[in-house]
């Protein structure tokens, strides 16, 4: 029996039947800023393959179920955030700062920052 002051994961998936050909969830960050598309969505990443999804933030609400979250409700953002150069296999962070940017570090040693195009 798992002792309670251990908590279960809200997010999981399996690699090898959801089509991921990854290895862990890397965990990230509830998305407020100016990019419109992404306003309360939960974005993560998987750590081998550099994947970025998002999942909407209310999956977590409190009161809603406590039951691991599966792949099949997230949306894949592979276009949106393909790095000009490099990329983000080997990913190992996803943080949000001041403004609503958007950063990710892989284990290279390499930063991407999600720069929001002008209209």
């Amino acid at each position: 029996a798992r002792p309670q002051s251990n908590l279960a994961p809200l997010l999981q998936y399996d690699a090898s039947t959801e089509n991921v050909n990854g290895s862990a969830i890397v965990g990230g960050v509830s998305y407020s800023g100016p990019i419109e598309d992404l306003a309360g969505q939960y974005l993560f990443g998987d750590a081998a393959n550099g994947k970025i999804w998002t999942i909407p933030t209310t999956t977590f609400a409190v009161g809603a179920s406590q039951r691991p979250v599966s792949l099949s409700i997230a949306t894949l953002r592979a276009a949106q955030f393909t790095p000009d150069r490099g990329s983000l296999s080997g990913l190992t962070n996803i943080s949000l700062a001041a403004v609503g940017k958007i950063y990710f570090s892989t284990a290279s040693g390499a930063i991407y920052v999600v720069e929001v195009a002008n209209p």
